[in-house]
């Protein structure tokens, strides 16, 4: 059998895991976010400028492509603690 080492976590270890778990994707996702909105900026008018120069162009669509990879992360981590509460279905075992 074992050697008493491999207990299961409890339900409450495994919530708090996957609490933190949205928490850090959470955080990745706005500070993508906030990145995008730099590089945005805003005209005296108070509208996005867009920039015509081709690497501001290149730098702005690699950080909205990385800002909708994290949304994606985070909206992916989210769904499985939000099972994990509110029906009490496992995560998926595997790396995370």
């Amino acid at each position: 059998m074992g050697d008493g080492n491999s207990e299961t976590p409890s339900l409450h270890d495994v919530q708090s895991l996957w609490r933190q778990k949205v928490s850090q994707s959470r955080e990745r996702y706005l500070l993508k976010a906030e990145i995008c909105k730099a590089l945005l900026g805003e005209g005296a008018d108070g509208l996005p400028m867009i920039t015509s120069d081709r690497e501001g162009t290149l730098a702005l669509n690699q950080a909205l492509q990385r800002e909708s990879e994290a949304r994606r992360e985070f909206m992916r981590v989210l769904k499985i603690y939000t099972a994990l509460v509110t029906k009490g279905t496992a995560p998926p075992e595997g790396p995370e």
